[in-house]
């Protein structure tokens, strides 16, 4: 949602010289990769479900540093390889010193875009909370559960 909100902005079309066509090609592909990662998630409960077979906490935490470090190796011999690390290392820190040191403005559509990313963030955070104490809730119905591993609900 933060990602339309900002691309569909009026302000941004005076911020770059790309053609029309090519700005909603990008918007195009932010909503690809975003249904994309949508689809790995789901496949990764799938597996869980039908292979795996169980949710302990080691198992989860395998699931998602493994793909993401060979994701991250992969990322970084393709930056080194192409030579675009120079201009990337410091996209980052980009707008935080513009904010700090050029007084950039923050106008209403950044802002609710800022807004909605904080918002999804609190609600992934109070989800959290909510399994752990609906867990801790049934583990104390179920105590078959090993000591040593932790069942997510």
């Amino acid at each position: 949602m933060s990602a339309s909100l900002l691309a569909v902005n009026s302000d941004s079309d005076d911020s770059t010289d790309l053609p029309r066509h090519k700005q909603i090609l990008g918007f195009l592909c932010t909503l690809g990769a975003s249904a994309t990662f949508s689809l790995y998630l789901s496949l990764v409960q799938l597996s869980f479900d039908k292979v795996i077979k169980r949710e302990t906490f080691s198992v989860i935490l395998d699931m998602q540093f493994y793909p993401s470090f060979v994701a991250t190796c992969v990322c970084v011999v393709g930056l080194f390889a192409s030579g675009e690390w120079k201009g990337t290392v410091v996209l980052p820190v980009v707008p935080i010193l513009a904010v700090i040191f050029f007084h950039d403005k923050i106008n209403g559509v950044k802002f609710i875009a800022l807004m909605l990313a904080i918002w999804g963030f609190l609600s992934y955070i109070y989800q959290h909370y909510l399994d752990d104490k609906k867990g801790k809730a049934n583990k104390t119905h179920h105590p078959e559960v090993s000591r040593g591993e932790v069942e997510i609900c």
